[in-house]
């Protein structure tokens, strides 16, 4: 990035060029120090687990799943509609599995290529016409400044440490990309730039929705700081508008073939309601950006429903806005800074609700680039070079604040119960921290379910989360019925609650048919689900003449999820009790293997199919031997491969001592004694017996 000759009026010239900017005068060594600093700020969030929804987002898709499934999740999964997110979360799987440190390690880097990103637009921005009078000579210094607070700010540890969030800082990332090839493109005329603006801009479409401002926050910017009019404006640089407008092409694709659950209205919030609460998070958001205290991970799903609650908020709101609207009508570049925070935030805090999560931190993730800029200029602009101290002094501060609020991300119960610390009344918070707490203190989980459960009556996950505990106590069949039931009537659409009514009938005797029931009612909410299918066709198994409708469910939750091994060793064991289905079981007890090679219960399985033919016996010993290696407690196997060594008059002694670990683990067997005595009374071997069980 090359620096203006142009000087600052009131500075001496050269000779008062202040050390930071001569020090920052080469642009490779402002990259190093972002990328410096970032890693400085973030080198204690490396270790932290996967928190909140981050398991069940990011483990939705395996690596091994055809490319398809990849690049379009399913929609229950929060990367539904978000392929390249998703396509980095598979890569994420593919180099670490589940190695945290990984994860965190991508999610830095596009935190660091983000900032390099801004680097490169508040430098270009400051050196435009409109500004390059007063701040040319000093915009690669003020540059690096901007990008250090607006990558140290604590608020944005949100985006960086929760996992999840890596589909915001990618957004963020090629949001700021697309701008500065616009502003490439528009200063050069070369084509390849806003070629690459539109290409940033479908990417940031496929990572998360909210780039959908990018075509009109261009737009707003050229007319501020590039053309001089809108005539001109649209004769010089349509091409690259009509490139940038491809991202709305994405994303309305997105909006037909994505059902997002609770995003829109409908949902029990009115769009007056979610414009009331927008008031109060929009100032709130404000007041991050300027004092980034107290940082919380979950505000809690609390809407403002009378605008009395916040009439200051709407008048504070209206008068910013409306200044807003004026000083870009006046091509003010102040002006823009404004539209860059509220338009931004627009989408999901005023548009578009998001009502499972009305307030995030993360979604200040952009929108904060304003307020760096703002306040590194206007020191600037105060002080002059004197202002540079302040800056990185500022900096500094915001890196130890990061540091600090790492550490809050160390552990599920540590960001838990920081969380219910800040906000008490949060009933989702408390959810969270009981389950952080119950491996380790299982009375104060179950007060923390409670909690939440009085807190907010109409929030079934506390009613889930105790249904859980109860399902596993003897004795707590009644109790856990009670909470499941209460959760499917608080939330009647969703098909997990009808699975765990399935599951909780399902393992009882004689109420196989009610399993059924509710598993139905699951696969009409949510077909698209294996782990539905698959327990559904487990209950069809149990229902005399419903073979049939089993193996097309076990088939068909297969297609859905080609990679879950629990899936393919249900249809093996299935198949393998059809006339002509040995060879597919076979094949299906292979593929549970290929994905699950410890699988002992699938070893065992497949010994006894391949037993039945004579000519494998073998193979069949192999089974068994590799079952018991996995598993030493599976008194089947020992028996079964006692009864086939026991035929070799060489290993009649490797088949005693196989019958003899069955006493050990069930000194009363009979079966396995007989057989001892059979072993002693005929050195020769042991004639074909029939196998000890079967699946």
């Amino acid at each position: 990035m090359k620096i203006s000759e142009n000087h600052r009026p009131g500075d001496a010239g050269p000779a008062a060029t202040s050390r930071l900017a001569r020090l920052t005068a080469a642009p490779w060594l402002a990259v190093a120090t972002i990328l410096v600093a970032v890693t400085a700020a973030y080198h204690n969030c490396f270790h932290g687990p996967f928190i909140f929804d981050d398991l069940c987002n990011l483990t939705d898709i395996p690596v091994q799943a055809p490319f398809a499934r990849v690049l379009l999740p399913p929609d229950s999964s929060g990367l539904a509609g978000r392929s390249f997110a998703s396509l980095t979360f598979a890569a994420n799987q593919a180099l670490d599995g589940s190695n945290v440190e990984g994860y965190h390690v991508f999610n830095v880097a596009i935190h660091a290529c983000a900032a390099l990103a801004l680097l490169g637009v508040v430098g270009r921005t400051l050196q435009t016409p409109r500004l390059a009078p007063r701040f040319s000579a000093a915009s690669l210094p003020l540059a690096l400044c901007t990008a250090l607070l607006w990558a140290l700010h604590p608020v944005q540890t949100e985006a960086v440490d929760y996992l999840s969030q890596r589909t915001e800082s990618l957004m963020g990332l090629f949001y700021l990309a697309a701008l500065y090839g616009f502003i490439r493109g528009s200063q050069t005329g070369r084509p390849g730039w806003w070629l690459l603006a539109a290409g940033c801009g479908v990417l940031g479409a496929l990572s998360k929705e909210i780039i959908v401002t990018l075509p009109v926050v261009a737009l707003l910017y050229d007319r501020t700081f590039l053309s001089a009019s809108w005539r001109e404006l649209w004769r010089r640089h349509r091409l690259a508008y009509l490139g940038l407008a491809l991202c709305w092409g994405v994303i309305a694709w997105q909006l037909l073939a994505v059902d997002h659950g609770d995003v829109g209205l409908g949902h029990g919030v009115t769009g007056w309601e979610y414009a009331l609460t927008s008031c109060r998070s929009h100032l709130l958001y404000l007041k991050l950006a300027l004092w980034p205290h107290p940082l919380v991970l979950d505000y809690g799903m609390a809407f403002v429903r009378d605008w009395h609650e916040v009439w200051f908020q709407i008048l504070a709101l209206a008068g910013l806005i409306g200044a807003t609207f004026v000083g870009l009508v006046r091509r003010s570049p102040l002006a823009f800074g404004g539209a860059w925070f509220f338009g931004i935030l627009a989408p999901v805090s005023s548009v578009v609700p998001v009502l499972g999560q009305p307030f995030g931190e993360h979604r200040l993730y952009l929108s904060l680039a304003a307020v760096s800029l703002l306040l590194t200029a206007g020191l600037y602009a105060w002080l002059g070079r004197r202002a540079y101290p302040l800056l990185l002094g500022l900096a500094l501060v915001y890196g130890g604040l990061t540091v600090q609020r790492n550490a809050d991300y160390r552990s599920d119960l540590a960001i838990w119960g920081d969380t219910v610390a800040k906000v008490p009344d949060c009933a989702r918070a408390r959810v969270n921290y009981g389950s952080a707490l119950y491996d380790s203190n299982l009375r104060a989980a179950l007060v923390q379910y409670r909690l939440s459960a009085a807190l907010d009556p109409n929030y079934e996950e506390p009613h889930l989360a105790l249904g859980n505990y109860y399902a596993r106590q003897p004795g707590g069949f009644a109790t856990a019925l009670a909470e499941y039931r209460t959760a499917a009537r608080l939330r009647p659409d969703c098909a997990s609650h009808y699975l765990v009514l399935g599951n909780l009938h399902f393992k009882r005797a004689g109420e196989n048919a009610v399993a059924l029931g509710y598993y139905r009612i699951a696969r009409r909410l949510r077909p698209q689900s294996a782990e539905i299918r698959h327990n559904y066709a487990n209950a069809l198994l149990r229902e005399p003449g419903r073979r049939a409708e089993a193996l097309a469910e076990f088939r068909g939750a297969l297609q859905l999820n080609p990679e879950l091994p629990a899936i393919h060793l249900a249809l093996a064991n299935a198949l393998a009790d059809e006339p002509g289905g040995a060879a597919e079981a076979e094949h299906e007890f292979q593929e549970t293997l290929r994905l699950s090679p410890g699988n002992a219960p699938c070893h065992y399985n497949l010994a006894l199919l391949l037993a039945r033919d004579p000519a494998r016996r073998a193979e069949t010993i192999a089974h068994y031997e590799t079952t018991l290696r996995l598993d030493l407690r599976l008194v089947g196997a020992h028996f079964n491969l006692g009864l086939l060594l026991g035929q070799d008059p060489r290993r009649t002694g490797e088949a005693l001592a196989h019958f003899e670990a069955i006493l050990q683990l069930e000194p009363a067997n009979e079966r396995a004694k007989r057989m001892i005595r059979k072993l002693r009374a005929a050195p020769g071997g042991l004639t074909a017996t029939a196998p000890a069980d079967s699946r």
